[in-house]
């Protein structure tokens, strides 16, 4: 039958394409005809694919059901007993990462408050020295200015000569610095006041002068309504020319 002939040919291109050499002619042949008795009434592409399958399917062989597989040494060596388990559970530190953590904080929150309470004590001391210090160079300081000096220094107060002499410096160093702050705030309040002198004189000049302009025009508008009058005045008064006898 050469339609059979053909698909048998097609179907064994197929199978070349796909790198498949070993299926006969033959072979590809009873495939059809079993899968399709009624060829070539029932023949279609699905019959054709499932032809090919089959056919790839009978060659392969379940070669691995019969294979045992050898151990791997390299994984047994890596896998540890059970006895070295157990020692390395023993070794294992008491204290666990969480142990630490409960421990450190603690620790750590005491040295902060040791610090701040010795930091504020010296604070209040020092800035009692200022204050003092201040009094006696007859300089009064509200609590704000104590307090910035007082914080430039990390010492408590031993009322030691060089102490105090340093307080003494910082001390007239800060009254220098507000005094030259309150002389910037001076000149700066004179200045916005010549400004507003200079800008109101101008106004006034401005005014000045168009006040004078609008009088001028004043008196030049009444002089020219005077001048007006006048010749009609006169208008009146003008005799007519005489007669020659």
């Amino acid at each position: 039958m050469k339609e059979l002939k053909n698909k048998v040919d097609s179907i064994r291109r197929t199978l070349k394409a796909k790198g498949i050499n070993e299926v006969t002619a033959t072979q590809i042949e009873a495939k059809i005809l079993e899968l399709c008795p009624d060829f070539p009434d029932d023949w279609c592409s699905d019959i054709r694919t499932e032809v090919i399958n089959n056919l790839v399917a009978d060659l392969k062989t379940p070669e691995l059901e019969h294979t045992e597989l050898a151990p791997v040494e390299s994984e047994l060596e890596t896998t540890p007993s059970l006895e070295t388990s157990e020692e390395l559970q023993t070794i294992a530190p008491l204290e666990t990462p969480k142990d630490l953590e409960t421990i450190a904080p603690l620790e750590t929150s005491n040295h902060l408050v040791e610090n701040t309470q010795s930091g504020e004590l010296a604070l209040q001391e020092t800035s009692e020295l200022v204050a003092s210090t201040a009094e006696s160079m007859g300089i009064a300081l509200n609590i704000e200015d104590v307090t910035a000096i007082a914080e430039n220094f990390d010492y408590a107060s031993t009322n030691s000569d060089d102490e105090l002499e340093e307080i003494k410096t910082a001390i007239t160093a800060f009254v220098q610095h507000k005094a030259a702050l309150s002389r910037q705030k001076i000149q700066h309040i004179v200045q916005e006041v010549k400004q507003t002198i200079h800008n109101l004189d101008a106004e006034n000049s401005e005014l000045l002068n168009d006040g004078l302009r609008s009088i001028s025009q004043d008196i030049k508008s009444g002089s020219e309504r005077f001048r007006q009058q006048t010749r009609q005045a006169l208008k009146v008064f003008a005799l007519p020319p005489s007669k020659a006898g």
